[in-house]
């Protein structure tokens, strides 16, 4: 064998030769985007055998044109890497020392993009065994382009172990705030992560702060609208904050004051744990779960054929793990697919699970307890191709016992499983194939290691499920106050008498629930929960609430924020009734001090009745609270009563009142209030239109830092609304404005750079500002982005970004965003052709009153494009669409008055409509209207008005009218003859695509010979 080995150089430059050879190949392949395209010739008998990628793009090209020399595309490849990889397939040779290590991620992603996984396993082995220095220094980006590619395993293996070890690697590196959600969430939620929970929770923080510069530097300044922006943000993070390996200090400290972010339940139950830790520095013990753990959380799996023990061997197999091997995360199966429910057929089952990855096909064979099964890493789909992956397995259970397995794996990896859409899930060459529609339900052995039935029988199928793998976030979840969790509540002294009946009433719930009705004892836990807060901050602040009141009424306020109204049963005890007029009697001294004309108090209790904090909602209550407070001078109060008579909220509507309400709030220096009655002067919103006033109020707001007020002084410049143009301006106060987190902002001074408006032009710095815009969920600026995606500004051009863009933008309700995104299935832009998808996209754009939507809706309908043809609703859009001067809805509602398309012929109104579209510069309409003067039609024959439609049709590059106007120019009509002006023109319609013209000419020519 060895000798053998010493021949294989030979043959490798062999192979290089005929990749170098221009004579006998039979495909080309233009690799890149313009202007860097190169194409490359090759063999397809190589690349066939060579990438299971290719393999069947060529075959789908053969298809098409048994004949003609092959021709592929690959845009998502540079020719320098596809030069590797080509080299590679047919020489099997790569010099890696001389490349950088940039271009050989490169050549791992496009191997990866072109089944080449020998290549992927070497590519990585590579770069782990001998540039790991290199991806220490580029952790960053190594781990996010490990995490976008599941045949990237040992890549991501690699970066999370080294990340678990020194996680400062990525937590203290200047651009931690930057990293991509998916791969924080994938640091944190592993289990051997060496970090404290307590610092674990202070750099999420931190990231979810940075994504929101808008917000407050100091919690204690946070509105509620601040709290769910952050909330937002870290919705996929908190789950994996172990909250519980927290000390009790670490979490008063650290995360009572962002409780607001985090689930309702989940901070009750926190807040209840911690309340029973006298020990600042103790850890609630029974629930901490420390990282460094081997074993599993646990596994949750919906299935009517397997149970969770089945469920987790499945993961053993999937993870190549022994049985003997503990489990190191938490698993869920999300089910897909269920034939009793979905349907026994596989239509449904490609319906439901196509693009589907990482999914367990479980199967109960019908009269029996046997159990089939396989795992498919990679997608299901329908596009009559072999799947490819080394990871899928087959799986049966005899008689359902976990200890009678089956387990056989992939051998012939090109064949690991069927999308047949004829077929439902297939695995192998039918070694389990379930409702083939030529034959039974079959298990045999053809590309897998074993058969998993000892038959090979065909059988029927009783239920069959398809489920997702996937890692699951903890539930943390509330549990009842049935425990004696009070012990150490007994010791808590000198807090004072209050206190302590609150201690007793909480010690009360605690031992009594058994005594409770079964409706009390939900609303009496939540009671439980609030005195638990109102204790748990007396214990840790009680220095500071002896000498700072205004935080004893804060405090208060936790309390009164749950309206406690409930039943109790007449058994309970008299401290339960005592409790209740307790916090009854904390409301009653605040409603006392708002009486006693205290105008914060007052504007506060106007918040309480507003929003239903503490008491019922009550609108007119507030409003009044609001009166008395602003009545007496107190500026937010004043702000607070223009709102409520600006919207008509517990008083009726008065835009007059509002106004002079925002007047006397912005003279106090209230900078919202300043913003508002800018906008009220623009537009004339209580009292008259000024803009120079605008101006000076938005002028003021800026200065004090309201960045709605500065986007809208850098409009007033823009436009030169209320002052004189200046560009400069514009593109500072926009600055500002997007600086302090205001997303349109941040659009708008994109637009700056994209056009030069008071700065250099720069498209890379606009593309960064609408993908920050977009990220913040601006669905302008999403749209505005996938614009930059589909024409290549400021980044290359990519037609899938841009669709996935134009869809977020579009499901945002972004009426622009809806059309565009119509366009894209219209005309197969970043995915297939989809009429029907185009048409939806058009009726919603068109039901939000876009115009050229409604046009364009209106032609669906016409030509039955995506859906049933209907003249009727054609007619209602193009009506609709013209009525909002949409010039071409104007001439194709001509076009039917002129056919009695959906309605009775009507020449003259016909006439008037492309008149009207022609004033509204409709170019194709010059056409219709030169032809009805030219002919009489719907109005008096004018053959010089004919003349000079056509005229200026022509003029503006229209073929027909070009053409026309050369007919008038022969026959002399509307004009005096001229046969050389009608040849030019005959000759420019021809160019222009028109292929009558060269007919006219040809005779034009003939007869001059005469």
């Amino acid at each position: 064998m060895e000798g053998d080995n010493k021949l294989l150089p030979n043959l490798s430059q062999n192979l290089l030769e005929i990749l170098n050879d221009e004579e006998y190949y039979d495909v080309t392949i233009e690799v890149g985007n313009d202007p860097y395209v190169k194409v490359f010739r090759a063999h397809i008998v190589i690349l066939h055998y060579r990438s299971s990628y290719l393999r069947r793009i060529l075959s789908t090209n053969k298809k098409k044109n048994d004949e003609a020399l092959t021709h592929i595309k690959l845009s998502n490849i540079s020719p320098e890497i596809f030069q590797i990889i080509l080299r590679y397939i047919y020489g099997g040779k790569l010099f890696l020392n001389n490349y950088d290590n940039s271009d050989i991620i490169k050549v791992l992603v496009a191997a990866s993009e072109l089944g080449l996984q020998e290549l992927v396993d070497y590519l990585q082995s590579f770069l782990i065994n001998n540039k790991a220095s290199w991806i220490e220094k580029n952790f960053n980006f190594v781990y996010q382009t490990g995490l976008e590619n599941d045949s990237f395993s040992e890549l991501q293996e690699y970066c999370i172990n080294l990340i678990s070890k020194e996680p400062d690697k990525i937590f203290k590196s200047s651009n931690f705030s930057s990293i991509p959600e998916k791969l924080l969430v994938s640091i944190i939620q592993n289990d051997s992560l060496q970090m404290n929970e307590i610092q674990i929770w202070e750099h999420v923080l931190k990231w979810g702060l940075a994504q929101n510069p808008e917000l407050p530097s100091e919690v204690t300044k946070f509105s509620k609208d601040d709290f769910n922006t952050l909330k937002n943000t870290l919705q996929q993070c908190i789950p994996f904050i172990r909250f519980y390996n927290l000390t009790s200090k670490e979490f008063v400290d650290k995360v009572f004051p962002y409780r607001e972010i985090l689930p309702e339940e989940l901070c009750a139950d926190l807040l209840k744990t911690f309340l029973n830790l006298l020990d600042p520095d103790s850890k609630p013990s029974n629930k901490s779960r420390p990282r460094m753990t081997k074993e599993i959380k646990s596994i949750t799996v919906e299935s009517k054929i397997i149970t969770s023990h089945h469920a987790e061997l499945i993961l053993k197999w999937v993870n190549r793990l022994e049985i003997t091997d503990k489990l190191t995360s938490s698993y869920e199966f999300k089910l897909l697919f269920r034939a009793s429910r979905d349907g026994h057929s596989q239509d449904k089952f490609h319906e439901i699970c196509d693009f589907k990855s990482r999914t367990v096909t479980i199967v109960k064979v019908k009269d029996s307890n046997e159990i089939l099964g396989g795992y498919n890493p990679a997608e299901w789909r329908s596009d009559n191709e072999y799947g490819t992956t080394k990871d899928s397995f087959m799986f049966s259970f005899i008689n359902g016992r976990i200890e009678n397995y089956i387990l056989s794996r992939v051998m012939n990896e090109i064949h690991a499983t069927y999308n047949n859409y004829f077929c439902g899930p297939t695995f192998g060459e039918n070694d389990f194939c379930i409702w083939p529609g030529f034959m039974g339900n079959v298990c045999r052995k053809v590309s897998y290691e074993k058969p998993i039935r000892e038959t090979t029988d065909d059988f029927d199928v009783e239920e069959c499920e398809n489920n997702n793998i996937a890692l699951k976030f903890y539930n943390l979840t509330i549990n009842n106050n049935n425990n004696n969790n009070n012990n150490n509540i007994d010791n808590i002294d000198n807090i004072g008498d209050e206190k302590e009946h609150l201690i007793n009433y909480h010690n009360d719930i605690n031992f009594d629930q058994k005594n409770l009705i079964k409706d009390d004892e939900n609303e009496l836990r939540n009671i439980n929960i609030i005195i638990g807060k109102y204790l748990l901050s007396f214990f840790y602040y009680k220095d500071i609430i002896l000498n700072k009141k205004k935080f004893i009424n804060n405090v208060k306020e936790i309390v009164i924020t749950k309206n406690l109204t409930f039943k109790i049963n007449k058994n309970s005890d008299n401290n339960k009734n005592d409790i209740i007029k307790q916090v009854n009697n904390t409301f009653e001294d605040y409603l006392k001090s708002a009486e006693n004309g205290n105008t914060q108090a007052q504007n506060n209790l106007g918040n309480c009745y507003q929003y239903g904090i503490g008491t019922d909602k009550d609108e007119k209550q507030a409003f009044t609270w609001y009166l008395k407070a602003a009545q007496s001078g107190y500026t937010q109060a004043q702000y607070d009563l223009a709102i409520c008579y600006k919207n008509g909220l517990g008083t009726e509507k008065d835009e007059k009142q509002a106004f002079e309400w925002y007047l006397k709030a912005a003279e106090n220096g209230d900078a919202r209030a300043q913003n508002d009655l800018a906008i009220c002067y623009q537009n004339g919103i209580g009292t008259d239109k000024d803009v120079s006033k605008a101006f000076e109020w938005y002028s003021k707001s800026a200065e004090y830092g309201n960045a709605q007020a500065q986007r809208n002084l850098g409009n007033h410049y823009h436009y030169g609304i209320g002052t004189d143009k200046d560009e400069k301006k514009t593109f500072e106060w926009y600055s500002k404005s997007a600086k302090n987190g205001n997303e349109l902002a941040q659009d708008y001074l994109a637009y700056c750079y994209l056009n030069g408006i008071g700065t250099d032009k720069d498209k890379k710095q606009a593309f960064e500002l609408y993908l920050k815009a977009a990220k913040s969920g601006n669905a302008r600026a999403q749209n505005d982005l996938a614009i930059c995606y589909q024409n290549g500004i400021g980044i290359d051009k990519d037609a899938k970004q841009a669709l996935a863009w134009h869809l977020k933008a579009a499901e945002s309700g972004y009426t622009q965003a809806q059309y565009d995104l119509a366009i894209c299935y219209k005309n197969g832009s970043g995915i297939e052709k989809d009429e029907k998808k185009a048409f939806e996209w058009y009726l919603k754009a068109a039901e939000n009153g876009d115009a050229r939507a409604q046009n364009d809706l209106a032609i669906c309908y016409q030509n039955g494009s995506g859906t049933d043809k209907d003249e009727i609703k054609a007619l209602e859009w193009y009506l609709e669409s013209s009525e909002n001067e949409n010039a071409e809805a104007k001439s194709n509602l001509a076009t039917c008055f002129y056919y009695g398309i959906g309605i009775e012929k009507n020449e003259k109104l016909a006439f008037k409509l492309f008149l009207e579209s022609v004033e509204n510069g409709n170019e194709s309409a010059q056409n219709w209207l030169g032809y009805l003067y030219l002919k009489g039609i719907g109005t008096d024959k004018n053959e010089r008005k004919a003349f000079e439609c056509y005229s200026i049709s022509a003029n503006q590059g229209n073929a027909i009218g070009q053409y026309s106007l050369g007919y008038l120019y022969q026959y002399g009509i509307g004009t005096e003859g001229n046969i050389k002006d009608a040849s030019k023109w005959y000759e420019m319609a021809l160019n222009n695509g028109y292929e009558e013209a060269k007919i006219t000419l040809d005779n034009i020519s003939l007869i001059s010979r005469f």
